[in-house]
């Protein structure tokens, strides 16, 4: 009887050899199972003692935002250094969907560790009837508290104290200003009609893009585009097909399919989503699979709720784009989305923001457009042209006052006249103008290019995208519209010289 010891350092020959003894004997291990064997292979133990995690840790100040007194997410001190995953994920060539599991445990073990060094302080909290809702956020690494407004000093004085012996000594408590009151939505001249019989279609429009050549012909598209919006809602005749779209509203932890954004996420949506079976072409690719996070409801933005939905989406089995049609409503040069936006990006998620309608404006630059993802990765911006590819008055761009060389828009694309359906009755349209809605058409390119190349690396599709786009402008800043046809053709010529290397 052979006896296989395995001893403390495990090289890959050993994990070779682990999986041809499962292969052989034919054991049947769910893939969950195996995902866990190999973290402990490389981990050298459990997942809670695994060198890389302790390795990728760093410290920050704790952070507690706050929503009208009725809301409290805390961020624990601890978090983890994502450029260090990242390195580690390029180098071990670990593929997309492992890696997402992976940063998901990673994320999840670290947020747990975190909650049980919080315990007291919430079981406190508890006993004195002071909180109701509790909901852990792993992208972040922190606790959404839902209390009465009644109870808010009360809560935070023990939350602050209680804390005081473990957290470190540099800590700040970050109370966020109150709600916005001008809308972060990127859409601006919107007309609303009623009768849309004598409408015309963005059929020119994707004829342009070539979009009508490479999306709307496919039967069907193994791809998932996620809306963080003021949610939507799927009742027009051009969005009855998707059905029970699933949507998330973290304000009211509910599930419940809505619209509060006067029509914004419809639209947004039918440019992408729409069935084109009512006389008229509205969409690219009406056979994807979408998600809706209603992060902005009534169409404003706060810290928690967008990063709620962030989390929800990294809790997904798959998101391949998020689509942001919207900024933070002042330029401070506030990074707080970008740790959320790398753990997504990390989990296999394009990023896609508004570069915004701040065009005739002094200071043209909202956040997080004004910071870039990685160093050698963009936070991709979208701009806005007319349909004859001239740069659109209204659209953001420029240099930004952040001082890191970031100059937004990343790329543009058709953003003018084009009609998209409107929530008011079942066949409701509107022709709308504004970055918002060349977000949606980008985010279409970058869909049909990860379907070319699934295995790809981000790096790679983002790089097609930007690179292979047109200049439409140099002067007083450079502005490059989308080639889709050009970014489709070198992505499969790199990815092919990358399959190659590989092999």
């Amino acid at each position: 009887m052979k006896k296989y010891t395995q001893t403390k350092s495990v090289n890959s020959l050993t994990l070779f050899v682990f999986f041809v003894i499962c292969v052989n004997a034919n054991v049947a291990i769910a893939s969950s199972q195996l995902m866990q064997k190999r973290i402990e292979i490389n981990c050298q133990g459990p997942l809670q003692e695994c060198p890389l995690l302790e390795q990728s840790l760093e410290i920050r100040p704790q952070k507690i935002y706050h929503y009208q007194q009725k809301f409290l997410l805390i961020e624990f001190e601890q978090a983890l250094n994502l450029e260090k995953i990242r390195d580690y994920f390029n180098q071990s060539e670990t593929p997309k969907r492992q890696q997402r599991q992976l940063l998901k445990m990673f994320l999840s073990t670290l947020n747990q560790k975190s909650l049980k060094h919080f315990q007291p302080t919430l079981s406190e909290l508890t006993k004195r009837e002071l909180i109701g809702r509790v909901q852990p956020l792993v992208i972040n690494n922190s606790v959404l508290l839902e209390l009465e407004p009644s109870n808010y000093e009360q809560v935070l004085r023990i939350v602050d104290s209680s804390n005081a012996d473990h957290i470190n000594k540099s800590k700040i408590i970050e109370k966020t200003a109150p709600l916005a009151t001008q809308s972060s939505l990127q859409s601006s001249q919107q007309k609303a009609k009623k009768n849309a019989a004598s409408l015309k279609d963005n059929s020119k429009a994707f004829s342009q893009l070539v979009f009508d050549k490479l999306a709307q012909q496919k039967a069907s598209m193994d791809v998932t585009i996620a809306l963080i919006d003021s949610g939507v809602s799927t009742q027009h005749q051009e969005l009855h097909h998707l059905g029970h779209l699933k949507q998330y509203n973290p304000k009211d932890n509910s599930y419940e399919q809505k619209d509060t954004g006067f029509g914004h996420g419809t639209g947004v949506l039918s440019l992408l989503a729409s069935s084109n079976q009512f006389q008229r072409s509205i969409s690219v690719l009406p056979k994807a699979n979408y998600l809706s996070c209603n992060g902005l409801p009534s169409g404003r933005y706060h810290y928690i709720w967008v990063v709620a939905c962030y989390d929800w989406l990294l809790q997904q089995p798959r998101v391949d784009i998020a689509i942001n049609s919207w900024l933070q409503p002042e330029l401070q040069c506030n990074d707080e989305l970008l740790y959320s936006l790398r753990a997504l990006w990390l989990a296999n998620t394009i990023p896609v923001f508004s570069a915004g309608n701040f065009g005739k404006y002094e200071l043209t630059s909202r956040d997080p457009v004004n910071f870039k993802l990685f160093d050698d990765v963009p936070l991709i911006s979208v701009g806005a042209t007319t349909a004859d590819f001239k740069p659109y008055a209204d659209s953001s761009y420029g240099d930004n006052l952040c001082g890191n060389g970031v100059v937004s828009p990343t790329i543009s694309t058709i953003g003018t006249e084009l009609l998209v359906a409107h929530p008011f009755n079942r066949d409701s349209y509107q022709i709308v103008n504004g970055t918002s809605y060349s977000v949606a058409l980008v985010a279409a390119a970058i869909a049909i290019l990860i379907e070319q190349a699934p295995e790809a690396p981000l790096e790679l599709i983002v790089k097609s995208l930007i690179e292979n786009s047109d200049t439409i402008a140099e002067h007083p800043f450079l502005l490059k519209a989308l080639n889709l046809q050009r970014s489709v053709r070198q992505l499969r010529q790199n990815n092919t010289q990358l399959s190659i290397m590989d092999d």
